[in-house]
């Protein structure tokens, strides 16, 4: 038989058939094997040269996970959380009928627009968006809706119908929009989730000393990076991941809000929608557009603070500016969720340069795996 010499992958060395170390620089030669009794053997033995024994047969590799199959273990899924009870902002003192619908409460009130609970004519429950200065005007008395050109609102609005076309579990469903007409103004109709956002559980776990814990917090997330994937896969991207938008159905399903809704109401009312500091990626708030690399730094973020209760950086915007110039001057961000596979996913999430952050399938499937191993569920 003829005994091939072998390369040393280190330095390029050819070296003798039989020898286990390169000559030239020392480095040890791959593929040897050893047998059940501890036995050294160069890779192209079939059976040991010292006893005789076989050489075990390798298992055929693995083929790669089936992302699509396994979505269906985590996404659309109920999670075990406990539910807060919502409690409105306020009520007005008489109902606004607006569109058809009789809005009854404010759930939120932000510069830019006013999250009201409504009912339509048949007592089902919906959420609509309203400019804030709209709100504000008709809680004081006034009636006078500033005309305005809709083209940009139309347009915007073509964004949500474009998504809500996926018809995801994880995506609260936008249901329609209206123009401005007679005393309602220019308006966005959602499903209401009525389990309140992931912020609302966090505070509330906070003030019973609890937490989520890692895994809690990945099985929530896992199905809000399925939902961004799907929206990077139109070209979109979200521009405002945090736990305020993310709500959850009666039966605990945790769902994305708030795709493009402050964009269109922003244009509407000439206002210009204000980062989210504490989540906002470092290119966004240096100036940059929201885009898909900054929507995974953001989930990132929102990752730990649900799976420890508490803020990886500061919410405040001065302090969150200069926790960010420290990642950019090489400081490493102190990240303890309590599980440091979970750490890792993070840390690979938040890197500075958004190049380097894998995507938001690569964050999916990342979370995938790292559920699939805490459940006892690796193949």
């Amino acid at each position: 038989m003829h005994l091939e010499a072998w390369v040393c992958p280190n330095c390029g060395t050819k070296n003798e058939p039989f020898s286990r170390f390169c000559r030239n620089c020392g480095a040890e030669r791959p593929g040897l094997w050893r047998c059940s009794k501890g036995h050294l053997n160069v890779p192209f033995a079939e059976f040991c040269t010292q006893c005789g024994e076989p050489r075990a047969k390798q298992p055929p590799p693995l083929p790669p996970l089936d992302i699509a199959r396994l979505e269906e273990l985590f996404v659309c899924k109920s999670v075990d959380v406990e539910l807060p009870v919502v409690i409105p902002v306020e009520r007005p003192s008489s109902p606004l009928l607006i569109h058809g619908y009789e809005c009854r409460s404010l759930l939120n009130l932000t510069e830019i627009s006013a999250t009201l609970l409504c009912v339509d004519e048949n007592a089902a429950n919906h959420v609509l968006k309203i400019p804030a200065r709209y709100y504000l005007q008709r809680r004081s008395g006034g009636r006078d809706i500033r005309k305005t050109t809709f083209g940009n609102f139309g347009r915007e609005v073509e964004v949500l119908r474009d998504v809500a076309s996926l018809k995801h579990c994880s995506i609260v469903k936008f249901e329609e929009a209206f123009e401005a007409q007679g005393d309602s103004p220019p308006t966005l109709v959602f499903e209401y989730c009525e389990g309140g956002s992931l912020e609302d559980v966090l505070k509330e776990y906070a003030r019973e000393g609890k937490k989520l814990g890692p895994v809690t917090a990945a099985r929530i997330i896992v199905q809000v990076a399925a939902a961004l994937k799907k929206i990077h896969e139109l070209g979109y991207a979200h521009g405002d991941v945090k736990p305020g938008n993310i709500l959850f159905s009666r039966d605990c399903i945790p769902k994305l809000a708030d795709f493009n809704s402050a964009r269109a109401i922003a244009v509407v009312s000439h206002s210009r929608v204000p980062l989210t500091y504490g989540y906002a990626s470092p290119e966004h708030v240096r100036g940059g557009r929201p885009s898909q690399k900054g929507d995974v730094w953001s989930l990132a973020l929102t990752l730990y603070e649900a799976a420890t209760g508490e803020n990886l950086f500061p919410l405040a915007e001065t302090e969150y500016i200069e926790a960010i110039a420290g990642l950019e001057d090489g400081e490493k961000p102190e990240i303890e969720t309590g599980d440091s596979d979970l750490d890792e996913i993070v840390e690979r999430c938040l890197k500075v340069r958004p190049e380097e952050r894998p995507s938001m399938e690569q964050f999916e499937e990342m979370l995938i795996k790292y559920l699939l191993k805490k459940l006892g569920m690796e193949r």
